[in-house]
């Protein structure tokens, strides 16, 4: 139960996930912890080879000096436990491999089947594991994408359900009937993305702690769920389409489908919504800007990743626009007046604003 009286913030698992890289599940795991702000890292193959081509630099992979084999050795020789997930009652090829190895090492080692637990099944499944071994680097392993097509979503889902606790919000939510573990898997996977740096997972366990501590609307609920849906720095109809995706997911089963994409779409700040839902689509707003008001630990992680997502903007242009974006939230100071903490996450917002502008070699006008 969160306590009012203290910060909603959802507990980030202290540990490496390791991965040698390929397509599927690999790629998922190192996709998943850069998205959540979780460390990485692991043994690539020489030649950083996968069956897409070479890995890309934004993993930080080493690279061996052999091949798949070698890899799969020294990830397995490196972590304290491995988690393999995937499709299939049998394991084979690399997977049965690092099975073997993780048996021969005495190390633990846990099979997640997308037919025999789900992603709920497995998701709790991996709570329990990480919980019982306390592993510092967990390796994480699985079929290339070639050999199971729905191994990256998979992986994802159980990363992110099991470590971040989205699936007990998921469980929370669904009515029934439920969207269902496509949708679940399919959000999961678009928030893990490159590149996603803050947009991802743990934004969105952030949002649902800010949520479950104020009131736990399930029509907020659901619009956070896909407000970030689909996010592209380099466009600007992310909410709009984000909207018409979750239209498009919920509308079977939830009859208010049409207000969450409402609601979705104020999320852009600039949207006036139907005054009927205007309230609610202020604290969702309020929930969505809370990172303003975090801690300054995680505020400079956030700048970072922020900065990140906008890698491809030269710097001289990224500081003019972060700028003026940031003069934009001091001026509307005080930003949070219905969320239970508001008085200390604006006092806090006006300190982070006031540091990255000084940063960013612009004070607040």
């Amino acid at each position: 139960m969160i306590d009012p009286d203290h910060d909603a913030s959802p507990p980030r698992p202290r540990l490496t996930l390791v991965s040698g890289g390929q397509t599927g599940a690999d790629r998922a795991a190192l996709d998943f912890a850069l998205a959540a702000g979780i460390r990485c890292g692991g043994w690539c193959p020489a030649g950083r080879a996968a069956e897409d081509g070479p890995i890309a630099a934004r993993y930080p992979l080493a690279e061996g000096a052999g091949g798949y084999a070698e890899r799969t050795a020294l990830n397995v020789r490196d972590a304290d436990a491995t988690v393999i997930m995937g499709s299939g009652a049998a394991l084979s090829g690399g997977t049965a491999l690092t099975a073997q190895l993780a048996e021969e090492a005495g190390k633990p080692w846990l099979r997640l089947s997308r037919e025999a637990d789900g992603a709920g099944g497995a998701a709790r499944r991996l709570a329990a594991f990480v919980e019982t071994h306390r592993p510092a680097r967990l390796n994480v392993a699985g079929p290339r994408a070639s050999n199971d097509g729905g191994a990256y979503r998979f992986a994802c889902a159980v990363l992110a359900g099991g470590l971040l606790g989205l699936r007990q919000v998921w469980e929370r939510l669904s009515p029934s009937p439920s969207p269902g573990d496509d949708v679940f898997e399919d959000l999961c996977a678009r928030h893990c993305e490159p590149p996603r740096r803050y947009h991802g997972p743990l934004h969105l366990a952030e949002c649902f702690a800010q949520w479950a501590q104020n009131g736990a609307d399930p029509d907020l609920g659901w619009a956070l769920w896909f407000h970030d849906a689909i996010y592209d720095p380099q466009r600007g109809d992310n909410e709009a389409a984000s909207a018409a995706l979750a239209e498009a997911a919920l509308a079977a089963t939830l009859p208010q489908t049409a207000a969450i994409a409402a609601l979705i779409r104020a999320t852009d700040h600039r949207s006036t919504p139907d005054p009927a839902l205007a309230e609610k689509a202020a604290l969702l707003c309020e929930i969505d800007l809370a990172i303003l008001g975090a801690e300054p630990e995680r505020y400079r992680e956030y700048a970072a990743q922020i900065r990140a997502e906008y890698a491809h903007v030269p710097e001289p242009a990224f500081r003019e626009g972060r700028a003026q974006i940031l003069r934009a939230f001091a001026a509307r100071l005080p930003i949070f007046r219905r969320l239970k903490s508001a008085e200390r996450l604006n006092a806090r917002a006006a300190e982070n604003l006031r540091w990255e502008l000084e940063c960013l070699g612009g004070e607040p006008r």
